[in-house]
C-alpha cells in the first residue's frame, strides 16, 4: 500500500543494500519501499549495524520502509531500547575505535505478539509480563496499540460493504502523502510523522475544542506528553486520508482511540 520509492529515496535505500552485500546481479536499483524482517533473537549489531565493520543492521535496511519486529516481548529488553534512537532522529549513529558513521533509519515500525488460543479456538490476551518486556520508552514511541482479532462467521455473514481493494487503499494512501508534502512545502519534512513536536504545535495548532479529547488524556495521566504529540500526527493523517484540510474533533477522538486500543480490530 506504500507508494514507490522517489527517485532520491531509491538511491539512498539502494546504497543501504549494496554496502550489506544485498543487491543481487543485475539489480542495480530498489524501487519498492523494503520490507525487513530479522532473524530471532536480535541482537544490537544485527538492529543497529556496525559489526567489525560499518555494515547495516535491519533498522537501516528498513529505511524508507518498514521493519517488522515478530513475537516482539521475546526480544532483549536492552535490545529494543536502542530502537528510540532511529525513533527519535530517523539514523544511527555507530562509533567503533577508529570511526563513527551516521546511518539512515527513517521506517515504519510493527511490533507483532501472536497470543495463544484458550483452547476453543480465541486468542487469549497477552499475559502482562510478555507486554511489559517491552521497555516503557519504546512503548511510548509506538503511535497505535491495537490487538487484532479474527472474524467470526456471523461477523463474516453481517458484513453488507465489499472491503476496499488493496489497489483503492494505495491511491488513497498515496492522495494522503501527496496532501501532507503540500502542506511542509518548503520544510525539510514530507510526512506528519516526520514533523518534531513543536514545530507541529507551533505552525499547524489545532483549535482547543478540536484537540481538547487529547488534552484530557494527558491532564488525567492516561497519556504521555509525546503520546499526546502522537495522538496529534495521526489525527492529521486521519484527515489526510480522509480529503480533509484540517482535523476535526472526531479525528482527534479517532487518534486515541488508536493509541489507547480501547476497540479491538477485526
Amino acid at each position: 500500500m506504500m507508494p514507490d520509492l522517489t527517485a532520491q529515496q531509491s538511491l539512498e535505500v539502494s546504497a543501504i543494500h549494496s554496502a550489506a552485500a544485498l543487491l543481487g546481479p543485475g539489480r542495480s536499483m530498489i524501487v519498492r519501499p523494503p520490507v525487513v524482517h530479522p532473524m530471532h533473537p536480535l541482537t544490537p549489531a544485527s538492529l543497529l549495524g556496525g559489526k567489525r565493520t560499518l555494515e547495516p543492521g535491519a533498522a537501516s535496511l528498513a529505511h524508507q520502509g518498514v521493519l517488522v519486529l515478530e513475537d516482539a516481548h521475546e526480544h532483549p529488553g536492552q535490545v529494543l531500547e536502542a530502537l528510540c534512537e532511529p525513533l527519535d532522529r530517523n539514523s544511527i549513529t555507530i562509533s567503533r575505535t577508529s570511526h563513527t558513521a551516521a546511518l539512515p533509519a527513517s521506517f515504519l515500525l510493527a511490533m507483532v505478539h501472536n497470543t495463544d488460543d484458550d483452547g476453543d479456538g480465541t486468542p487469549s490476551a497477552p499475559h502482562p509480563r510478555q507486554r511489559h518486556r517491552i521497555p516503557g520508552p519504546v512503548r511510548d514511541r509506538i503511535d497505535i496499540h491495537q490487538r487484532v482479532e479474527p472474524p467470526s462467521l456471523t461477523d463474516i455473514r453481517r458484513r453488507t460493504q465489499t472491503p476496499e481493494t488493496t489497489t483503492a487503499v494505495a491511491e488513497r494512501v498515496a492522495a494522503a502523502r501527496a496532501r501532507q508534502a503540500r502542506r511542509l512545502a518548503g520544510t525539510p519534512w514530507t510526512l506528519n510523522g516526520q514533523v518534531p513536536a513543536d514545530r507541529l504545535r507551533r505552525e499547524h495548532p489545532l483549535e482547543p475544542d478540536v484537540i481538547g479529547p487529547a488534552d484530557n488524556k494527558l491532564r488525567i495521566g492516561e497519556v504521555s506528553a509525546r503520546g499526546r504529540d502522537c495522538i496529534v500526527r495521526m489525527a492529521w493523517t486521519i484527515a489526510d486520508l480522509a480529503g480533509r484540510d484540517r482535523p476535526t474533533r472526531d479525528d482527534v477522538a479517532y487518534a486515541i482511540d488508536l493509541r489507547m486500543g480501547e476497540t479491538p480490530w477485526r
